[in-house]
């Protein structure tokens, strides 16, 4: 949310290298993290239906027309022990979980945000996770350094953007490969600044 000072969270010093010195750091905010996971989040409610559909297609010709489904649990049963089902059956059984977690991403993210703190070094960025590095970026991995202000929860530093060569509906509206980069920030260019100047150094 906002910049963390340079004598506060002294506890991380010993996640640095030898010699390596703070030039930044900063926290999330908890909006600005969720927001930033959305298009996650979207994704893995689309798989949600459709292994929903997936595995209710099955249940429905496990049962056969005009009867009457009593017992899901054994409607899914019948549906994998009949080869013209088993393989509906199956891929929606092997699509929810991945959905589900996919779904839950925005929500985690709210709940890890208090646990994260964003660092810039003069050798390398880093994402930290209840003080243990999570992600580690050299000068060498940053990608097209962008600045998006006055988002929900914040501004962003975007520093890895995946390659949106295909200009597709599902390029533009979901997303398994998200961006990397410091979210919900209260003030993004001093994150932004700090990012210049050590991939310059």
């Amino acid at each position: 949310m906002t910049e963390i000072g340079a004598t506060q969270a002294t506890n991380r010093d010993h996640l640095l290298e030898q010699g390596e010195r703070v030039l930044w750091r900063g926290q999330p905010s908890g909006v600005g993290l969720m927001r930033a996971m959305g298009k996650e989040g979207l994704t893995g409610i689309t798989l949600l239906f459709f292994s929903w559909l997936s595995l209710q297609a099955a249940m429905q010709g496990a049962v056969g027309e005009g009867q009457e489904v009593m017992d899901s649990l054994a409607a899914l049963e019948a549906s994998f022990s009949d080869p013209k089902l088993r393989y509906i059956a199956f891929i929606g059984a092997f699509v929810l979980p991945f959905a589900l977690w996919m779904a839950s991403t925005p929500l985690r993210a709210l709940s890890r945000a208090k646990a994260m703190t964003y660092l810039v070094t003069d050798r390398r960025i880093l994402i930290l996770n209840r003080d243990v590095i999570e992600q580690s970026f050299r000068p060498g991995e940053i990608i097209q350094l962008k600045v998006n202000r006055n988002r929900p929860g914040g501004g962003d530093v975007i520093f890895i953007e995946p390659s949106d060569k295909l200009k597709s509906l599902t390029k533009k509206h979901f997303s398994v490969a998200p961006p990397k980069g410091f979210f919900g920030l209260e003030d993004p260019q001093p994150a932004a600044s700090a990012i210049e100047r050590m991939a310059g150094g």
